[in-house]
Order: structure tokens, then sequence, then C-alpha cells
């Protein structure tokens, strides 16, 4: 299995131990399962849309969250960006990005007898063959 070529960890698990926390017992990060997404992200286009979505997550996610995206070679340093700007998240992020060439999109596609035309575009075609073109085993998609 080829390890994503970026993950994003680290941001950690940050609570408020002040006088004003909540009172509500609190479970430690490490007994929590994460929230596990799979995504497709692909353009920076869609890299502006995701970041919505993503923030959104981010916001409502009441225990650890990992994001698994596979995109365009471009994404990920659209999103690290926006991504840098979290300095204390309740719970741990973990982000891996599984860049896919379009070139390989296109040919899974072609072999599907769709050429390269699709009302869904080069995105909708990764949502379709994402499981064939990831070069990665991902636990969130079933083959």
């Amino acid at each position: 299995m080829i390890p994503p070529t970026h993950t994003r960890t680290g941001f950690g698990f940050h609570w408020d131990t002040s006088a004003n926390a909540s009172q509500l017992p609190v479970l430690p990060a490490s007994v929590l399962d994460p929230i596990v997404f799979a995504m497709v992200i692909y353009g920076v286009g869609s890299a502006h849309e995701g970041q919505h979505m993503i923030k959104s997550m981010l916001m409502y996610s009441s225990r650890p969250v990992h994001l698994h995206i596979l995109c365009s070679p471009d994404v990920p340093d659209v999103l690290n960006e926006s991504l840098s700007l979290v300095s204390r998240p309740a719970y741990d992020i973990r982000v891996s990005f599984y860049p896919v060439e379009e070139a390989s999109i296109r040919a899974r596609a072609g072999r599907a007898g769709l050429n390269s035309k699709h009302h869904a575009g080069i995105g909708g075609l990764l949502k379709m063959f994402m499981h064939e073109v990831s070069t990665v085993e991902l636990p969130c998609i079933h083959h």
C-alpha cells in the first residue's frame, strides 16, 4: 500500500481547563472513535467549495475527524492553507490527501466506454471509479 503524498496531523486535542470550562464530563480523545469522511475534491474551484464543507465538519464534530481526500494534485496546497488557520480544535484532525492524475481517470473512463465526456466532469468520473484509480486502499471505501 502506498502512503498518501500529504498527511496533515497533529493539530492535537485541546480542552479549556479554566474556570469557565464546561462542567460536563469529557472523554479523552484517545477513547473516542473518529468520524471518518472520504471526499472527492477535483480542481481549485472545488477546493474552495470544499473548504466550507470541511469547516462545517470541524465546527459541528463531537469527536476526532479523519478526512481522506481524493483530489487533483493542486488541491492539497489550497486546503493546507486554510487548515493551517485552525489553531485550537476541540478534537484531533487528520487529513490525508490522495492526488489522482487526470490521465488515469480518463484512461479508466475510456475502458468503461465513457471516453472523455461525462456530464459530471472529471470529478464525477473520479467518484465513479475512485476504488479503481486510487493508488491506495482506503478503509472508508469499499471495493
